[in-house]
Protein backbone atom coordinates (compact mmCIF):
# COMPACT_ATOMS: atom_id res chain seq x y z
CA UNK A 1 0.00 0.00 0.00
CA UNK A 2 2.84 2.38 0.88
CA UNK A 3 4.47 1.73 -2.51
CA UNK A 4 1.15 2.47 -4.26
CA UNK A 5 0.71 5.75 -2.37
CA UNK A 6 4.30 6.75 -3.15
CA UNK A 7 3.77 5.91 -6.84
CA UNK A 8 0.57 7.97 -6.96
CA UNK A 9 2.29 10.87 -5.22
CA UNK A 10 5.23 10.71 -7.62
CA UNK A 11 2.87 10.61 -10.61
CA UNK A 12 0.92 13.66 -9.42
CA UNK A 13 4.11 15.62 -8.85
CA UNK A 14 5.44 14.62 -12.28
CA UNK A 15 2.19 15.64 -14.01
CA UNK A 16 2.24 18.96 -12.16
CA UNK A 17 5.83 19.67 -13.18
CA UNK A 18 5.13 18.64 -16.78
CA UNK A 19 2.14 21.01 -16.95
CA UNK A 20 4.24 23.82 -15.54
CA UNK A 21 7.00 23.18 -18.09
CA UNK A 22 4.56 23.00 -21.03
CA UNK A 23 2.91 26.33 -20.14
CA UNK A 24 4.16 29.16 -22.34
CA UNK A 25 5.03 32.27 -20.26
CA UNK A 26 4.73 34.52 -23.33
CA UNK A 27 1.21 33.30 -24.12
CA UNK A 28 0.17 33.60 -20.46
CA UNK A 29 1.39 37.21 -20.47
CA UNK A 30 -0.46 38.06 -23.70
CA UNK A 31 -3.76 36.63 -22.43
CA UNK A 32 -3.45 38.62 -19.19
CA UNK A 33 -3.78 41.99 -20.95
CA UNK A 34 -6.59 44.14 -19.55
CA UNK A 35 -8.64 44.16 -22.78
CA UNK A 36 -7.93 40.53 -23.67
CA UNK A 37 -7.32 39.44 -27.25
CA UNK A 38 -10.60 40.26 -29.02
CA UNK A 39 -10.24 41.32 -32.65
CA UNK A 40 -12.84 44.06 -32.15
CA UNK A 41 -13.93 45.53 -28.84
CA UNK A 42 -15.89 48.55 -27.59
CA UNK A 43 -16.07 49.13 -23.84
CA UNK A 44 -17.75 51.75 -21.69
CA UNK A 45 -16.09 52.13 -18.30
CA UNK A 46 -16.29 54.10 -15.09
CA UNK A 47 -13.00 55.20 -13.51
CA UNK A 48 -13.06 56.19 -9.84
CA UNK A 49 -9.85 57.90 -8.68
CA UNK A 50 -9.54 57.87 -4.88
CA UNK A 51 -7.05 60.22 -3.26
CA UNK A 52 -6.66 62.21 -0.04
CA UNK A 53 -8.64 65.16 -1.41
CA UNK A 54 -11.61 62.99 -2.37
CA UNK A 55 -12.88 60.93 -5.28
CA UNK A 56 -12.96 61.86 -8.97
CA UNK A 57 -15.27 59.99 -11.34
CA UNK A 58 -14.53 59.62 -15.04
CA UNK A 59 -16.63 58.02 -17.76
CA UNK A 60 -14.47 56.35 -20.42
CA UNK A 61 -14.93 54.65 -23.75
CA UNK A 62 -12.33 52.31 -25.21
CA UNK A 63 -12.07 50.93 -28.74
CA UNK A 64 -9.76 48.10 -29.75
CA UNK A 65 -9.22 46.65 -33.23
CA UNK A 66 -6.78 43.86 -34.10
CA UNK A 67 -5.72 42.32 -37.40
CA UNK A 68 -2.97 39.74 -37.04
CA UNK A 69 0.09 41.49 -35.59
CA UNK A 70 -1.44 44.94 -36.15
CA UNK A 71 -3.54 46.55 -33.43
CA UNK A 72 -5.13 49.90 -32.67
CA UNK A 73 -6.63 51.18 -29.43
CA UNK A 74 -8.23 54.43 -28.34
CA UNK A 75 -9.27 55.29 -24.78
CA UNK A 76 -11.12 58.57 -24.25
CA UNK A 77 -12.80 60.39 -21.37
CA UNK A 78 -16.44 61.09 -22.26
CA UNK A 79 -17.57 62.54 -18.93
CA UNK A 80 -17.35 65.03 -17.44
CA UNK A 81 -17.61 66.76 -20.81
CA UNK A 82 -14.93 69.35 -20.10
CA UNK A 83 -12.35 66.53 -19.98
CA UNK A 84 -13.30 64.85 -23.27
CA UNK A 85 -10.13 66.13 -24.93
CA UNK A 86 -8.16 63.63 -22.82
CA UNK A 87 -7.34 60.59 -24.94
CA UNK A 88 -4.84 57.74 -25.26
CA UNK A 89 -4.10 56.33 -28.70
CA UNK A 90 -1.95 53.28 -29.42
CA UNK A 91 -1.10 51.90 -32.86
CA UNK A 92 0.92 48.74 -33.51
CA UNK A 93 2.12 47.70 -36.96
CA UNK A 94 4.15 44.52 -36.77
CA UNK A 95 6.84 45.05 -34.15
CA UNK A 96 6.50 48.85 -34.05
CA UNK A 97 4.18 50.53 -31.55
CA UNK A 98 3.44 54.25 -31.39
CA UNK A 99 1.42 55.85 -28.59
CA UNK A 100 0.08 59.35 -27.89
CA UNK A 101 -1.52 61.08 -24.94
CA UNK A 102 -3.85 64.03 -25.49
CA UNK A 103 -4.51 66.39 -22.57
CA UNK A 104 -5.77 69.94 -22.11
CA UNK A 105 -2.16 71.03 -22.70
CA UNK A 106 -1.96 69.39 -26.10
CA UNK A 107 -0.87 66.11 -27.68
CA UNK A 108 2.44 64.43 -26.98
CA UNK A 109 3.95 61.19 -28.13
CA UNK A 110 4.77 58.63 -25.46
CA UNK A 111 8.45 57.68 -25.56
CA UNK A 112 8.94 54.25 -27.12
CA UNK A 113 10.73 52.83 -24.08
CA UNK A 114 8.54 54.53 -21.45
CA UNK A 115 5.83 52.76 -19.46
CA UNK A 116 5.54 55.26 -16.58
CA UNK A 117 2.95 57.71 -17.90
CA UNK A 118 -0.17 57.86 -15.74
CA UNK A 119 -3.45 57.52 -17.60
CA UNK A 120 -5.82 60.43 -16.94
CA UNK A 121 -4.20 61.15 -13.53
CA UNK A 122 -5.21 57.71 -12.25
CA UNK A 123 -3.17 54.93 -10.67
CA UNK A 124 -3.19 53.06 -14.00
CA UNK A 125 -0.43 53.70 -16.53
CA UNK A 126 -0.39 53.51 -20.32
CA UNK A 127 1.26 50.09 -19.97
CA UNK A 128 -1.73 48.78 -18.01
CA UNK A 129 -4.04 49.73 -20.89
CA UNK A 130 -1.76 48.27 -23.58
CA UNK A 131 -1.12 44.80 -24.94
CA UNK A 132 1.78 43.08 -23.21
CA UNK A 133 4.78 42.45 -25.46
CA UNK A 134 6.70 39.39 -24.16
CA UNK A 135 9.97 40.57 -25.75
CA UNK A 136 9.92 43.55 -23.36
CA UNK A 137 10.37 41.26 -20.36
CA UNK A 138 12.50 38.50 -18.91
CA UNK A 139 9.71 36.01 -18.11
CA UNK A 140 9.72 33.04 -15.77
CA UNK A 141 7.05 30.79 -14.29
CA UNK A 142 7.80 30.21 -10.62
CA UNK A 143 4.92 27.95 -9.58
CA UNK A 144 1.21 27.98 -8.83
CA UNK A 145 -0.85 29.63 -6.12
CA UNK A 146 -4.53 29.86 -5.25
CA UNK A 147 -5.77 33.48 -5.08
CA UNK A 148 -9.37 34.09 -3.97
CA UNK A 149 -10.31 30.59 -5.06
CA UNK A 150 -8.57 30.79 -8.46
CA UNK A 151 -5.67 28.47 -9.20
CA UNK A 152 -3.10 30.75 -10.79
CA UNK A 153 0.19 30.63 -12.60
CA UNK A 154 2.80 32.74 -10.81
CA UNK A 155 4.58 34.67 -13.54
CA UNK A 156 7.55 36.96 -12.87
CA UNK A 157 8.20 39.70 -15.44
CA UNK A 158 11.36 41.78 -15.30
CA UNK A 159 11.37 44.77 -17.71
CA UNK A 160 14.10 44.85 -20.36
CA UNK A 161 15.29 48.19 -21.77
CA UNK A 162 12.06 50.00 -20.87
CA UNK A 163 11.37 52.69 -18.28
CA UNK A 164 8.90 51.54 -15.63
CA UNK A 165 8.01 52.50 -12.07
CA UNK A 166 8.95 48.99 -10.94
CA UNK A 167 11.88 46.57 -11.17
CA UNK A 168 9.85 43.36 -11.24
CA UNK A 169 6.22 42.43 -11.58
CA UNK A 170 4.81 39.26 -10.03
CA UNK A 171 1.59 38.30 -11.80
CA UNK A 172 -0.99 35.76 -10.72
CA UNK A 173 -2.88 34.58 -13.79
CA UNK A 174 -5.94 32.33 -13.56
CA UNK A 175 -5.11 29.01 -15.23
CA UNK A 176 -8.66 28.39 -16.43
CA UNK A 177 -9.62 31.87 -17.68
CA UNK A 178 -6.29 33.56 -18.45
CA UNK A 179 -7.37 36.61 -16.44
CA UNK A 180 -4.89 38.56 -14.36
CA UNK A 181 -6.15 38.11 -10.80
CA UNK A 182 -3.40 39.89 -8.87
CA UNK A 183 -0.13 41.65 -9.65
CA UNK A 184 2.53 43.07 -7.36
CA UNK A 185 4.87 45.71 -8.78
CA UNK A 186 8.15 45.64 -6.84
CA UNK A 187 11.02 48.14 -6.71
CA UNK A 188 14.73 47.33 -6.56
CA UNK A 189 14.47 46.73 -2.81
CA UNK A 190 11.71 44.16 -3.25
CA UNK A 191 9.03 46.47 -1.83
CA UNK A 192 5.57 46.51 -3.44
CA UNK A 193 5.02 49.98 -4.93
CA UNK A 194 1.81 49.26 -6.85
CA UNK A 195 -0.78 46.50 -6.70
CA UNK A 196 -3.39 45.33 -9.21
CA UNK A 197 -6.43 43.38 -8.03
CA UNK A 198 -9.25 41.84 -10.06
CA UNK A 199 -12.38 42.36 -7.96
CA UNK A 200 -14.95 40.86 -10.34
CA UNK A 201 -15.18 39.28 -13.79
CA UNK A 202 -17.89 38.78 -16.40
CA UNK A 203 -18.70 36.70 -19.45
CA UNK A 204 -18.17 38.50 -22.76
CA UNK A 205 -19.11 36.53 -25.85
CA UNK A 206 -18.31 33.28 -24.02
CA UNK A 207 -14.93 34.52 -22.78
CA UNK A 208 -13.99 35.60 -19.24
CA UNK A 209 -13.38 39.35 -19.10
CA UNK A 210 -12.49 41.78 -16.28
CA UNK A 211 -15.53 43.50 -14.76
CA UNK A 212 -14.03 45.45 -11.84
CA UNK A 213 -10.32 46.06 -11.31
CA UNK A 214 -8.40 48.06 -8.72
CA UNK A 215 -4.94 49.60 -8.96
CA UNK A 216 -3.29 50.90 -5.79
CA UNK A 217 -0.21 53.11 -5.53
CA UNK A 218 1.19 52.14 -2.15
CA UNK A 219 3.52 55.09 -1.57
CA UNK A 220 0.91 57.71 -2.51
CA UNK A 221 -1.92 56.05 -0.60
CA UNK A 222 -4.18 56.34 -3.65
CA UNK A 223 -6.17 53.82 -5.65
CA UNK A 224 -8.30 53.70 -8.78
CA UNK A 225 -11.25 51.40 -9.46
CA UNK A 226 -12.14 50.60 -13.06
CA UNK A 227 -15.59 49.17 -13.77
CA UNK A 228 -16.91 47.87 -17.09
CA UNK A 229 -20.43 49.22 -17.60
CA UNK A 230 -20.98 47.75 -21.06
CA UNK A 231 -18.92 45.89 -23.65
CA UNK A 232 -19.47 44.73 -27.22
CA UNK A 233 -17.34 42.59 -29.49
CA UNK A 234 -17.35 41.80 -33.19
CA UNK A 235 -18.48 45.22 -34.45
CA UNK A 236 -16.64 47.01 -37.22
CA UNK A 237 -14.95 50.11 -35.82
CA UNK A 238 -14.36 52.87 -38.41
CA UNK A 239 -10.70 53.63 -39.10
CA UNK A 240 -11.35 57.31 -38.37
CA UNK A 241 -11.74 56.43 -34.67
CA UNK A 242 -8.00 55.70 -34.57
CA UNK A 243 -6.97 58.66 -36.72
CA UNK A 244 -4.04 60.49 -35.16
CA UNK A 245 -5.43 63.75 -36.49
CA UNK A 246 -8.52 63.47 -34.28
CA UNK A 247 -6.55 63.74 -31.06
Amino acid sequence: MRRILLAISFTLVSVSLLAQQSADPAEILRRAALFGQFTSLEVNLTMEIHEARGTKDRGLVAYVQRDGEDAQALVQIVSPAFLNSMKFLSATAGEETSQWLATSRGVRRVATNSRNDQLFDSDFTVEDFSDYEPDDFDLSLTGSQTINGSVCYVLEAIPLDVQTDYAKRVMYVDKSTGLLVLADFLNDSGEVVRKFELLDSMDLDGVAFPKVAKMTTISAGTFTILTVDDAQVGHDIPDRVFNRGNL
